[in-house]
C-alpha cells in the first residue's frame, strides 16, 4: 500500500514507514534484508531521472529493519531541505519514491512506499524563484497566465536549503508581468537576499492589506494601514518630469503626498518601466500631481500605481 503524503512544507524532515508480510500467510509480518540507503529512489514529478544524492536520507534506527524491535515495520525519513542534488526539492513539484530491490520472505521486491507533494497547503500557488533582480523583483518558474492576476496578493519566500519554517519571508505583491512572470514587491521583505531556487507561496489577495510602503512597517509583526494594492492610474497631460495630470480622481489638496508613484513594468515609456518617486503634492482642481524630479519626462499613455 502506497502512503500518500499529501502536501509537505518545504524543509520538512518527512517519515515513511512501511511493513513486510510473509508470502504465505498475510498475517504474519516478517524480517527484511539487504535494506541500504541505495535501495530508496526519490523520482520528481514526470522524470524518470532519480535524485543523485542520497543525502538527507536516513535509515530509521540504523538499518531501518524491524522499528523500535516490531517484526516487519520497517522505515526511513527524508530531509526536504537536503540541497545535495540542487534544487531537487522545489515547491510546486511532485514526487514518489522507491524502495528496492530488498529481499522480503526469500523473494525479491520494489515497490512504491510513499507520494508527496512540497508547498504551502493554504497557498493558491507554489512555485520557485527562477532567477531575481533584486528582494523586491523576481522571475517565477510557474505562473498564472493573466496579467496583474497576482496583484494584492501576500507572498511568502522560504530559503532553498532552510528547515520548515526557517528564512521565510513576507510581502505584497504589487505588480505581476505575465509574459516573463515577474513579481515586483512593495518593499523588501528584509528577511534575506532572494535567490534562485528559493521557495514560493502565493496566497489568496487580503483586502485591506497592510500598506507597509506607506506606513514604513515593512517587518513582520508591524502594523500598518489599511489600503487598497490596486489604486492605478494612466498619464494624461501636464507631462514633466515632475509633474502631470492623470484619470485618477484626486478628492482633496494633497491627499496623496508623501506617497510613492511606481509606474508599471509595462508602461509605454521604456525608461520609466519600475521607476518610482515621491509625491509632494496633489491637486484636487486639476488631479494634477507635483513629485520629485524622474529621470524623464512621462507619456500620454504611461501607466502608474500609488503604493
Amino acid at each position: 500500500m502506497t502512503l500518500n503524503l499529501g502536501t509537505v512544507r518545504p524543509g520538512s524532515t518527512i517519515l515513511v514507514p512501511f511493513h513486510a508480510f510473509d508470502s504465505n500467510d498475510p498475517s504474519n509480518s516478517v524480517i527484511i534484508s539487504g535494506f541500504t540507503l541505495a535501495d530508496i529512489g526519490i523520482y520528481k514529478a514526470l522524470s524518470m531521472t532519480e535524485r543523485v544524492s542520497t543525502s538527507g536520507i536516513v535509515l530509521l534506527e540504523t538499518d531501518g529493519i524491524n522499528i523500535d524491535g516490531a517484526i516487519g515495520i520497517h522505515g526511513f525519513s527524508v530531509d526536504l531541505s537536503d540541497n545535495g542534488t540542487v534544487e531537487f526539492y522545489a515547491s510546486g513539484s511532485h514526487y514518489y519514491i522507491t524502495v528496492g530491490p530488498i529481499t522480503i520472505d526469500g523473494g525479491t521486491v520494489e515497490f512504491i512506499p510513499a507520494l508527496f507533494n512540497i508547498g504551502f497547503p493554504e497557498a493558491i500557488i507554489n512555485t520557485t524563484v527562477a532567477s531575481a533582480v533584486s528582494d523586491t523583483q523576481f522571475i517565477l518558474n510557474d505562473g498564472p497566465a493573466e496579467a496583474d492576476v497576482l496583484i494584492g496578493c501576500p507572498i511568502l519566500i522560504q530559503a532553498l536549503a532552510a528547515s520548515v519554517g526557517v528564512g521565510i519571508q513576507i510581502g505584497y505583491v504589487v505588480d505581476y508581468i505575465v509574459t516573463t512572470k515577474e513579481v515586483f514587491l512593495a518593499v523588501d521583505p528584509g528577511g534575506g537576499t532572494i535567490a534562485q531556487g528559493d521557495h514560493v507561496a502565493i496566497m489568496m489577495p487580503v483586502t485591506g492589506a497592510l500598506d507597509a510602503a506607506r506606513s514604513r512597517h515593512d517587518r513582520v509583526g508591524t502594523i500598518g494601514e489599511p489600503f487598497s494594492l490596486q489604486l492605478s492610474g494612466t498619464c494624461a497631460s501636464s507631462l514633466t518630469d515632475t509633474t502631470f495630470v492623470s484619470d485618477l480622481p484626486i478628492e482633496e489638496n494633497d491627499q496623496y503626498k508623501g506617497r510613492t508613484i511606481m509606474f508599471r513594468n509595462d508602461t509605454a515609456t521604456t525608461a520609466l518601466q519600475g521607476q518610482a518617486t515621491e509625491i509632494l503634492a496633489t491637486t484636487a482642481s486639476s488631479n494634477l500631481f507635483t513629485f520629485k524630479a524622474l529621470t524623464r519626462a512621462p507619456g500620454a499613455t504611461d501607466t502608474f500605481q500609488i503604493i
